[in-house]
């Protein structure tokens, strides 16, 4: 209100200071009036245009800061969101890990007791003389074919030499070269497993040739060994199925 009056105060300053024109009193307020209203009324408009203005600039910077914002919020939550994925996937390929591992355990472990009962079985043949004694032979024979020398030193388990003394001659002679067997009397195999053992034999023989170059491991252990990784594809096909992932079985 005071900046209208100082408009007002302004405009009849000025036109004291103008050459007077002959008006009567009552013309001359009514033209000061109507030019206080004149400039009143611009002011009003004037100043309701600056507020307009304003409230639209306020109302766009309102709009940007709100955008902004919702932007903000929006990368935030996608950047959560990948995180809890990325959690989840870690997570699901652990179980998935640890279930997996879990099945090889269980099936190694199945293995293992496999083959532990065959070499229990297996060395029960040791108990039937008449069949240990031909198994006897038969791996003396496999073993000097293997060696292929004309002399064979055989070493068996201390128990087995009277044995494997009494087939050597036999299967020397069903050998189609000429060959000499020795028995080693001093160095033996380790005995039948038994408990508290730390180290133990099942049966069978070991051959080499004289000077210890080439040898034979033909003892029922190796045998089960060596039958074990030839024949483990099929056994584990047996036991638990084919694997679908896999290509190859050998």
């Amino acid at each position: 209100r005071s900046a209208e009056s100082y408009i007002v105060l302004t405009f009849q300053s000025f036109l004291a200071n103008q050459p007077l024109i002959t008006m009567d009193r009552s013309e001359a307020e009514r033209q000061i009036a109507r030019m206080e209203d004149f400039i009143l009324q611009e002011a009003k408009e004037k100043a309701s245009e600056i507020a307009t203005k304003a409230d639209e600039e306020f109302n766009i910077e309102k709009l940007r800061i709100v955008e902004q914002e919702k932007n903000r919020l929006r990368a935030e939550f996608e950047r959560r969101e990948k995180q809890i994925e990325v959690r989840k996937r870690i997570a699901h390929s652990h179980e998935v890990n640890g279930n997996r591992l879990r099945v090889l355990q269980a099936r190694d472990a199945i293995m293992h007791a496999i083959i532990e009962e065959t070499k229990r079985r297996l060395g029960e043949v040791a108990n039937n003389q008449g069949q240990y004694k031909t198994l006897l032979q038969d791996l003396i024979l496999q073993g000097l074919y293997h060696i292929a020398e004309d002399k064979v030193i055989v070493k068996c388990r201390q128990s087995d030499v009277s044995i494997v003394q009494s087939v050597a001659n036999d299967a020397a002679s069903k050998y189609p070269k000429k060959c000499s067997i020795t028995v080693d009397t001093n160095n033996f195999l380790p005995p039948a497993p038994s408990s508290g053992q730390a180290k133990s034999c099942l049966g069978g023989v070991l051959l080499s040739s004289s000077d210890g170059k080439i040898s034979c491991n033909n003892t029922l252990d190796a045998r089960v060994e060596v039958a074990a990784s030839q024949q483990l594809p099929e056994i584990k096909i047996g036991l638990f199925g084919a694997s679908a992932s896999r290509a190859f079985t050998n």
